[in-house]
């Protein structure tokens, strides 16, 4: 059976044109490991970035034969020898290419947007060329011990980009103040944004979205005593993690969505009137930025997602507060005048998270990594 070219990779290609008027401009060259993750929208993740500032390396012909065929073991091997942390042998092909391209140039950002799952083996090359190593790192601290056997090759990075304030503390420690920034995640405002079209008072939407570090256990808990107060309410999950489906089965106003299409996605965050998102642990949550530039307040769990919300557009309970998430969401279903004002306040605060704004903080570190000046203004801070 013929291999079809580039399809079991991940892609590195943008899905959406970026108009050339909102793209940053940068002094240094900058190039992007990129990865997409499948369960994102078009207009979705991180590596949006990309689509900013800089190039993104893609994956020649040439190591696309070579990871299917020769190299396909030693990917397979790297695979399962770091621990359990994501890197592929996917990533390892990608790796090697954006390896060749580091030795032939000189002076230049080699940025890995998703340096947890994408950087492993161009440590090798740190110091080389006049090159420089960034990584962007997105899980809680608590996840790394059990996702690498060993952290040394993050050592070898010249800047590590955090997503949250939470994220500080260990990665100063493990590398040095000078070598760790926070930068903030961010979101396409004008894809996601309020919709035109006349809401619906007559029944209240609830939505949560999302699999990873949600905490389904409160969600079972919470979801029939809050419809069974709230008579108007309904609530959509958007997820793939089948306990949405027992959650669904005892109750008729909830209802589950596996997958849909990026169109009925956005549709459903500009419909709803209240995110309910409780999580076990956090850093950013792309769903929160996402319903807030629609104008959808959110109510979730403290941790690090608190860098991204403010008390004008959502509310933070305490993890596994089962009663507090349900006084929360009860107080705002039931006052329809403070909700209409924290839609509101929801869409002004998410427009400080653009990807443009994001891109311009960016810029000024790789700037600053070849000795300019660079200075981060923090988003929310006035």
């Amino acid at each position: 059976m013929p291999v079809r070219l580039f399809q079991p990779y991940p892609s590195y290609r943008s899905p959406l044109r970026v108009p050339p008027e909102e793209r940053v401009s940068c002094p240094v060259p900058v190039f992007f490991i990129r990865y997409r993750y499948p369960h994102h929208s078009a207009a979705s993740g991180y590596d949006r970035l990309c689509d900013y500032v800089g190039e993104t390396i893609g994956l020649s012909r040439t190591f696309y034969w070579l990871g299917e065929t020769v190299l396909r073991p030693v990917g397979m091997y790297l695979a399962r020898a770091g621990g359990h942390f994501e890197y592929s042998r996917y990533d390892f092909v990608l790796e090697l290419e954006a390896m060749r391209h580091f030795l032939r140039h000189r002076n230049s950002v080699y940025h890995f947007v998703y340096a947890e799952k994408s950087y492993y083996l161009m440590c090798r090359l740190a110091g080389r060329n006049g090159n420089r190593l960034v990584g962007t790192v997105h899980h809680p601290p608590e996840h790394i011990q059990w996702l690498f056997r060993s952290t040394d090759h993050f050592r070898r990075l010249d800047l590590v980009i955090v997503v949250s304030r939470a994220q500080l503390a260990y990665w100063t420690r493990l590398l040095g103040e000078e070598r760790v920034r926070y930068v903030p995640y961010a979101v396409d405002t004008t894809y996601f944004s309020p919709s035109n079209e006349e809401r619906d008072i007559s029944r209240l939407r609830l939505i949560f979205v999302g699999h990873h570090e949600r905490d389904f256990d409160l969600l079972a808990k919470l979801v029939p005593r809050l419809l069974a107060e709230i008579t108007e309410a309904e609530l959509v999950m958007i997820s793939r993690d089948a306990r949405c489906g027992e959650i669904a089965a005892s109750h008729p106003r909830a209802h589950w969505k596996r997958r849909v299409s990026d169109r009925e996605y956005l549709s459903l965050l500009q419909s709803a009137d209240l995110m309910i998102l409780p999580l076990r642990r956090s850093t950013t949550c792309t769903a929160v930025l996402e319903a807030l530039a629609c104008g959808v307040p959110v109510v979730t769990t403290q941790g690090g997602i608190e860098d991204y919300l403010s008390n004008q557009c959502s509310r933070v309970v305490p993890p596994g507060d089962v009663d507090g998430m349900l006084e929360c969401c009860r107080g705002l279903l039931r006052d329809q005048e403070r909700l209409a004002a924290m839609r509101q306040a929801a869409r002004g605060w998410a427009m400080r998270f653009s990807w443009r704004e994001t891109a311009r903080k960016m810029v000024a570190l790789y700037a600053g990594l070849f000795g300019e000046e660079a200075t981060v203004s923090q988003a929310g801070e006035d």
